[in-house]
């Protein structure tokens, strides 16, 4: 079996407790330190080079967990974010996966948690509709039988249109179109790509037309 040696090791990273092995070959890779001290790494050691693979295949294993989960201690995630985020640090599908897994089972990682806090808060803030709502979502890895569980009191209808009256007193309150087509047609395009469905929108806008016309 062809062996690999390990020419030189060095400390890179103390926070993070990372080294950088060179081989023989020219080959150099960053070394979890617990991989480094379980496998006995150091300079001069040869390894076979199925040894050798497989001890880089635990360590790209260990570092997405380490990264995974120091990620996610920074705030609830969705599984799609933190998928994106270690894809972006460069790690592997197969340790992105492996490291999804072990955060989903020890809950630091929870779509259905993530959407229902979602949707509260904008029960609470307003500012998106439903359709708008549940895309963000969708785009952050939401499977769509959650999103089927979470969204729903975003499209009660009274929600939509005092949450669609809200925002268009905020945005219109200086407006100065005064042709009532031009406004509406205005307010249309604006409430719908909040996220608003085409009935709230219309609801909204006739509330609002029509508290304008009296004040």
């Amino acid at each position: 079996m062809p062996q690999v040696k390990i020419t030189s090791l060095k400390l890179i990273n103390t926070r993070k407790e990372l080294y950088r092995a060179t081989l023989d070959n020219g080959e150099s890779s960053e070394l979890d330190a617990e991989i480094v001290l379980q496998r006995g790494v150091a300079a001069g050691v040869e390894f076979d080079e199925r040894e050798w693979e497989e001890l880089l295949r635990e360590n790209e294993l260990r570092l997405a967990r380490k990264n995974g989960v120091a990620y996610v201690a920074l705030g609830l995630k969705p599984s799609g974010q933190v998928r994106s985020y270690l894809i972006n640090k460069g790690f592997s599908e197969d340790a992105v996966e492996h490291t999804l897994d072990h955060l989903t089972q020890r809950g630091y990682v929870n779509d259905a948690e993530y959407a229902a806090r979602t949707v509260e808060l904008r029960l609470h803030n307003g500012g998106k509709g439903p359709t708008k709502v549940r895309a963000e979502l969708k785009a952050k890895g939401i499977p769509e039988e959650l999103l089927d569980r979470a969204v729903p009191p975003l499209e009660e209808a009274e929600w939509q249109r005092q949450a669609a009256i809200k925002l268009a007193e905020k945005k219109f309150k200086t407006e100065r179109e005064t042709d009532p087509v031009k406004l509406k047609a205005k307010m249309y395009r604006f409430l719908a790509g909040r996220g608003f469905h085409s009935e709230a929108i219309h609801a909204a806008i006739d509330a609002w037309m029509e508290q304008r016309r009296s004040e």
